[in-house]
């Protein structure tokens, strides 16, 4: 809780210099909000109230934004490097879809662009099934569920462990029927048992699903493009360490990266 505190201080602040600047440069209004998104935010008014959001709301979603919105991608990012590096295959694969992306529609990330990036799609889904970035979500029985030996009565709190279901996921066999959840196999995505919604939890699903879900897969398709068509890169293997169930998100302890 102090972490919290220091952190929303912090942001408190930059709240606070954010409306002094609007103010200072003459209005709140919506056309003066050139600074960003906090810039934007601060500077939002209610159609129909004209009321701006109060510093809480500012800062409650500043801080989703930094958690939710910005270091479960990064960590992700560590994720599917350090998979990248352990299987040049794949990373090779993404270097040839990138080469192929550009000769068709140019340089330009467009959403054409984007959604010609199959490989790299599959990358990242097959990194987020491994190793979620968020390996645990919370929930609450709406009826009675058995569960094993187990009974969970209705209103009953629990957590599922996401990691542990993709891991283990029953459909994921290799090209000879072979049970192989446990392999790094983007080509996985690619089969009609990957295709269907719902077959990945790490956003989680339904009412409750990840609003940042399309959003968190843009951002992770556009640094792989930039990857591969720009940069070596190997894993330094020795300060590798992973912290396997950490809340709320998983990433690697100290794994660093060199370009080449």
């Amino acid at each position: 809780m102090r972490a919290r505190r220091e952190v929303v201080a912090r942001l408190q602040a930059r709240v606070d210099a954010e409306r002094a600047r609007l103010a200072a440069a003459g209005g709140g209004g919506r056309r003066r909000a050139a600074g960003g998104m906090l810039a934007a935010m601060v500077a939002a008014r209610d159609p129909e109230t004209g009321q701006g959001l109060t510093d809480q709301q500012l800062t409650d979603n500043l801080l989703g934004l930094l958690v939710a919105g910005h270091d479960t991608t990064a960590s992700t990012l560590s994720v599917v490097m350090f998979y990248l590096d352990q299987h040049p295959e794949a990373l090779a694969a993404l270097r040839e879809e990138q080469a192929a992306v550009v000769a068709a529609h140019g340089p330009a990330l467009t959403p054409a662009a984007m959604d010609a990036m199959v490989w790299a799609t599959a990358v990242v889904r097959e990194a987020w099934r491994l190793r979620p970035v968020v390996p645990i979500s919370g929930r609450q029985a709406l009826k009675d569920v058995r569960v094993g030996e187990y009974v969970l009565p209705a209103g009953q709190p629990a957590w599922v462990a996401l990691a542990h279901i993709q891991r283990n996921d029953p459909r994921w066999r290799d090209a000879a029927g072979n049970y192989d959840a446990a392999a790094f196999n983007p080509a996985r995505w690619l089969t009609p048992e990957g295709q269907p919604q719902g077959a990945q939890l790490v956003f989680g699903a339904g009412k409750r699903g990840c609003i940042g879900a399309a959003l968190a897969t843009a951002e992770l398709r556009t640094f792989l493009a930039v990857l591969a068509r720009s940069y070596a890169f190997e894993l330094d293997k020795a300060s590798l360490s992973w912290a396997e169930a950490p809340f709320p998100v998983a990433r690697a302890d100290c794994a660093s990266f060199s370009t080449l």
